[in-house]
């Protein structure tokens, strides 16, 4: 069916390299040889087929796969019926002896397989066939030691079959540019997926070898140094020579860029592991998504769209042709994301499906396609769905079709593979709370946690997910325990989706405990024997009960009384008094059992602010509130029955704390007006100080503002008790001039916050009464007209220019 790069369609490349290039594919596939070398790209549905073909036509003793080797042990879990793809081998290595880099950071990948992946049907077939198969690539922290930061796997890349040096090279770019394709994955379909079938397995060999070997000759020697390709190449290379004398048939499986390199490899080396301590690099198995695997969605680690490519893989396994089963799957998705589309509200007919399908096949055989592909697929589908608004719609369809290509299927383990028994919890309790993770799309629960048992279990549960940092799921609307926000709602919303790293990162904590409970008390223990201070751990211990961890609290408690004592910072105290205060009542409210008594705990802290409050008169204006809030919270507790026996000792803390020179005027307004609420006969001392402040220095005027609105959030009653109060405040503002009223409005705006819209129009009331009118004279007064006030403007520039002339008598 043609050549990688036809006559008709570009000029031929080879030319001198020719005679290179058949000899590499006469020593890569010679059936007659001890050994031969399958290149491959990774999840190529055609690579697999001709795989398949190869290992039945050539039936070697061993098959050797490009993969790490310290993963062997998982090939009899990959190759179980049991187990469906798409799943991955994750590795993770914590660096703690510095082999990789002295910053001793972790590194983690996947190494994923789709039914189509070559490395995985080779497996499958080995099994199938009772022959010996084995991953032969250096381990992953061996390839992380022999990278250069920001090179290959140190490249922030999360995918261990990485095509980036085939897909990205000037060879690449220049072929692509030459044959009208858009980019590398619209070149690879071309003359790969599409005509690779009708090629022989020897004719595809070369076809992957010249394709190959131009992009290995385009990379710089230094470049593959610093990705770990040619140290890599090395160990697969000892792997190889150490097999030959073992089998006297041995097909070695690697990507092509590799195989170019292996095939003539002839240097002998000896290479050695660094030693690592235990703990600190795990291999597992774990189900994966096709939405991981796409290359789109930063992966990069191979074919793109693996729901259309695994719809063609299925169809090429029942024996329909190449260009039946490109066709029958494009017809497919057209139908499927017309349907989508139509359920958006959007009018995609029948005769629209037909066109896009026409169309298809028409640029397929435009472009010289053998049949229309993905690209076919992408573009009649902009051209003949997308109607009306375009970047709107656009947008959508892009997203739906995308969506459609892409797949949400997840795999799935056999029973008895060897993952942590905590990626195990996980499942039991989604099986349990009826949580779906069978697809990779987003799903919304809203959940009423106070009359469903379930439901308040399925908010633990996720809150424990949240605490552990694995990105699972999200609360999008309830109370938040932490701050006091929302605290009326009864529901919470959550969304959760089920990806790889939530895998990847459970078993990231596994080292904390064997179910998701256990490493939530065990990460809380060690960050409650961290913390600095006691603020700190009251939070936690707001986490654990929202985790449903109350069981746990005696151990809490004992180590937050311990911090308590040891802490002397006014604040950090306050935090833990209010974090505990807010405990109590959620404790209350959820009726929350078998918890630890809080009292004692509550009563300590609040005897330590009590001695601490004087001191912190002189607080800056950043803290003033939180020492405010703590005074109210004080003088609320002293009178209820957890306080009442020292509410004597904190009414005679505020007398003092009041009298502090300097102190913040917020703060001392704040106090005041608790103990006015203790004894109104403060009212008179109260009102001597407002005067200081007003009648005062501009800067003390300033601060008689501030004075104000501390009072007012504790003692609004002050202003309604009798008018003396707002008669001396009156009396000291009318004696303000203009100016520095001005300055002064919006603090005053913010004094009177406090109260309510009523008792403002109260206040507005009495005030308009002591200046002998109505609140109604001032509040309804008539605007002036735009008629009128463009009279007054003229009026002004006319005198202004009149004032002006010099013949005027000044």
């Amino acid at each position: 069916m043609g050549e990688l790069l036809p006559s008709k369609d570009a000029p031929q490349l080879i030319d001198e390299n020719e005679p290179a290039i058949e000899k590499l594919a006469d020593r890569a596939i010679n059936f007659h040889e001890n050994i031969i070398y399958f290149p491959v790209r990774h999840h190529s549905p055609v690579c697999s087929f001709h795989l398949k073909n190869v290992i039945s036509e050539y039936v070697p003793e061993c098959i050797l796969v490009e993969g790490p080797e310290n993963a062997n042990a998982l090939i009899d879990v990959l190759t179980n019926p049991e187990s469906k793809a798409p799943f991955a081998i994750y590795y993770s290595f914590s660096d703690k002896s510095g082999i990789v880099s002295e910053s001793c950071e972790d590194y983690k990948c996947y190494y994923p397989f789709m039914d189509y992946s070559p490395e995985l049907v080779a497996l499958r077939e080995a099994k199938k066939l009772g022959i010996k198969a084995e991953f032969i690539d250096l381990p992953y922290r061996e390839i992380l030691a022999a990278s250069s930061e920001g090179s290959g796997l140190r490249d922030k890349s999360l995918s261990y079959n990485d095509d980036y040096m085939i897909a990205r090279s000037k060879y690449i770019y220049e072929i692509c540019e030459r044959t009208g394709c858009r980019n590398f994955d619209e070149l690879w379909e071309k003359y790969f997926e599409q005509n690779g079938y009708y090629f022989s397995a020897k004719d595809f060999v070369r076809q992957m070898l010249t394709y190959c070997f131009f992009s290995r000759k385009d990379t710089l020697y230094e470049e593959m140094m610093a990705d770990g390709c040619l140290a890599r190449e090395a160990y697969m290379a000892q792997r190889i020579s150490q097999a030959q004398d073992k089998y006297r048939r041995i097909l070695v499986v690697t990507g092509g860029f590799h195989t170019c390199a292996l095939v003539n490899y002839s240097e002998k080396y000896d290479i050695k592991f660094h030693k690592i301590g235990r703990g600190e690099e795990y291999v597992y198995p774990m189900a994966y998504t096709m939405e991981a695997v796409d290359s789109l969605s930063g992966y990069a680690s191979g074919m793109p769209a693996p729901a259309f490519y695994q719809m063609i893989w299925n169809q090429i396994e029942e024996g329909i042709s190449a260009k039946e089963a490109y066709k029958n799957t494009v017809l497919n998705f057209l139908v499927g994301v017309g349907r989508k589309i139509r359920a958006k509200g959007e009018n995609i007919s029948t005769f629209d499906e037909t066109c896009a399908f026409d169309m298809a096949n028409g640029l397929a055989e435009l472009r010289n396609k053998i049949s229309a592909g993905l690209f076919e697929l992408r573009d009649c589908v902009l051209s003949c769905y997308v109607k009306g608004e375009v970047n709107l719609l656009e947008s959508m369809t892009l997203k739906i079709l995308t969506e459609a290509t892409t797949g949400d299927k997840r795999g799935r383990l056999c029973s008895g593979a060897s993952i942590p028994p905590i990626v195990t919890d996980f499942e039991t309790q989604c099986s349990k709370l009826g949580i779906k993770t069978g697809t990779s799309l987003s799903k919304e629960m809203v959940l009423n946690i106070f009359s469903s048992v379930r439901h308040r279990e399925t908010a633990q549960f996720f809150y424990r997910m949240c605490f552990l940092e694995v990105d699972f799921a999200v609360k999008i609307r309830g109370a938040n325990l932490h701050t006091g926000r929302d605290k009326n709602l009864i529901r919470e919303t959550w969304k959760y989706k089920w990806n790889a790293e939530v895998s990847s990162e459970l078993i990231d904590r596994s080292v904390h405990g064997g179910t998701i409970r256990e490493a939530c008390v065990n990460i809380i223990n060690v960050k409650l024997g961290k913390s600095n201070t006691a603020g700190e751990c009251a939070e936690l211990m707001v986490s654990a009960f929202e985790m449903g961890l109350s069981d746990e609290s005696d151990s809490m408690v004992r180590i937050t009384d311990a911090k308590i004592t040891n802490d002397g910072n006014f604040i950090s105290l306050a935090d833990a008094l209010n974090a505990m205060c807010r405990l109590v009542n959620l404790r209350e409210l959820y009726n929350a059992q078998h918890t630890a008594d809080l009292t004692p705990l509550i009563k300590k802290c609040s005897g330590k602010l009590v001695s601490l409050m004087p001191s912190m008169a002189d607080v800056n204006d950043d803290d003033c509130d939180a020492c405010s809030r703590v005074c109210r919270q004080l003088y609320s507790l002293s009178s209820r029955k957890i306080l009442s026996e020292y509410r004597e000792e904190i009414i005679s803390a505020f007398r003092r704390t009041v009298k502090q020179n300097p102190i913040n005027p917020c703060l001392q307004g704040t106090v005041y007006g608790l103990i006015y609420g203790s004894d109104a006969s403060v009212k008179d001392e109260i009102t001597k100080v407002c005067k200081g402040y007003f009648t005062g220095t501009p800067n003390q005027l300033g601060n008689g503002t501030g004075f104000l609105r501390g009072l007012f959030s504790t003692a609004r009653d002050l202003v309604f008790v009798e008018d003396s109060f707002i008669k001396m405040i009156d009396g000291l503002l009318v004696e303000i001039d203009d100016d520095t009223f001005m300055n002064i409005v919006p603090e005053l705006r913010m004094a009177f916050a406090y109260f309510s819209p009523g008792e403002t129009d109260r206040i507005a009331e009495s005030v308009a009464a002591m200046h002998g009118c109505k609140s109604r004279d001032i509040t309804e007064k008539r605007g002036i007209t735009p008629k009128l006030y463009k009279i007054g403007e003229n009026i002004d520039k006319w005198t202004e220019r009149q004032m002006s002339r010099e013949d005027v008598p000044q």
